[in-house]
């Protein structure tokens, strides 16, 4: 699961590169908070993502920093698969005012964007078509 996880992050940070948009990502973790999510992109407002592979479970420590930063009025994601990736690249591209590289801005494409709690920008968690990551319990 690492591996495809590994792969996700590698395409993520290439597209936010290639786009000129700043993003951080801790990659010793040890002597981090557990569950702070992989990602912090520098938009308007900021966006911290945790991002997981098609079939990754979402551990509790991970599941309380996204719902804590989401109401702080934080724009917190889990993002999951490529599909996930691929809509969170077309939302960097709408906050930051430029059309994504290959399409127009405006709709998502194949994926859903799935609105957990509130209606707010805040709390939306970028998920492909058809699935949904599990929280660990």
């Amino acid at each position: 699961m690492r591996e495809l996880e590994d792969g996700l992050a590698g395409f993520l940070e290439d597209r936010l590169a290639m786009a000129g948009v700043a993003w951080y990502h801790t990659y010793r973790s040890r002597r981090s908070p557990e569950g702070f999510p992989d990602y912090v992109i520098r938009t308007r407002p900021p966006i911290f993502a945790e991002l997981k592979a098609d079939g990754g479970t979402l551990s509790r420590s991970q599941a309380e920093w996204l719902e804590g930063l989401a109401a702080g009025g934080q724009v917190a994601l889990l993002v999951v698969g490529h599909d996930g990736v691929e809509q969170l690249l077309r939302l960097v591209a709408r906050m930051e005012g430029a059309p994504p590289r290959g399409g127009a801005p405006g709709r998502l494409g194949a994926g859903r964007l799935t609105i957990a709690g509130g209606a707010s920008l805040s709390s939306w968690a970028v998920l492909p078509a058809g699935q949904s990551a599990s929280r660990a319990g």
